[in-house]
């Protein structure tokens, strides 16, 4: 059986910021849902889009990820992003909570990178 890839599940993720330091948009997860093959992590991390415009951000912090999308000039990503994330281009990330609010970010260039430690969940095989 192939290996499947690791994904970032934005759908249970928690995003504890969204801030624009230096023309940057960053993505603060407190809690990423990283999943692979019927298991589940946890892992602090920050998805980077430069040269960043902030378009909308209603949430209120800390909040539930409900959906998303990550369009980027390789392909777009809806719920799952696949790991690792680091691309170049036009990009466009839409977050919608579960509150109802939704940010959405525009820029060129995204990365995703862990800041703290990786923590078991889960096994739903």
């Amino acid at each position: 059986m192939p290996q499947l890839p690791y994904s970032i599940e934005l759908h249970d993720s928690d995003v504890s910021a969204i801030e624009s330091p230096e023309g940057k948009g960053i993505v603060r997860f407190s809690h990423a849902y990283i999943h692979n093959e019927g298991k589940g992590w946890s892992q602090a991390a920050e998805l980077r889009v430069g040269s960043a415009v902030i378009e909308s951000n209603q949430a209120t912090y800390p909040a539930r990820v409900w959906d998303g999308n990550l369009n980027t000039k390789g392909g777009a990503y809806h719920n799952l992003l696949t790991l690792p994330i680091d691309a170049d281009g036009d990009v466009e990330l839409v977050i919608e909570f579960s509150s109802g609010a939704v940010a959405r970010i525009k820029g060129s260039g995204v990365s995703l990178v862990f800041t703290g430690e990786r923590a078991f969940i889960e096994d739903v095989t």
